[in-house]
């Protein structure tokens, strides 16, 4: 019967390590804002490199292999810019932690940001 017991309890927790590792979240960034905004965001991902430009028509980037990205942004001249990040690690904006890294830029205002992110353990 202990070894029975012992066979079944493995096999849960074997059962259960990948399913552990679908719930790690890919990295974000996201922006949402009314009228025009613009986020411009170089990429490094997988080895690879690549440049996006966010908008009110694309408003989110993901990567599950994103290592680093480096973002300049303009947002709107009616309405504050909302940039989040998830999945990421550190936060690169002050005063904020990285389960709750958001940045609310006032209307009409520029500005850049840096992000590596740290991998998953």
């Amino acid at each position: 019967m202990r070894k029975l017991l012992a066979v079944m309890t493995a096999g849960v927790m074997v059962g259960q390590v990948p399913l552990a590792h679908a719930q790690i979240a890919a990295p974000t960034i996201s922006a949402t804002g009314q009228g025009d905004w613009e986020m411009i965001c170089h990429f490094v991902a997988g080895g690879e490199q690549s440049d996006v430009i966010l908008g009110p028509q694309r408003g989110i980037y993901s990567n599950p292999q994103l290592q680093h990205a480096s973002c300049t942004y303009k947002g709107p001249s009616s309405a504050s810019l909302v940039i989040t990040i998830s999945g990421a690690g550190d936060c690169p904006f002050k005063g904020v932690s990285a389960d709750a890294c958001m940045l609310t830029s006032p209307k009409g205002r520029a500005g850049s940001f840096e992000l590596k992110v740290k991998a998953a353990r």
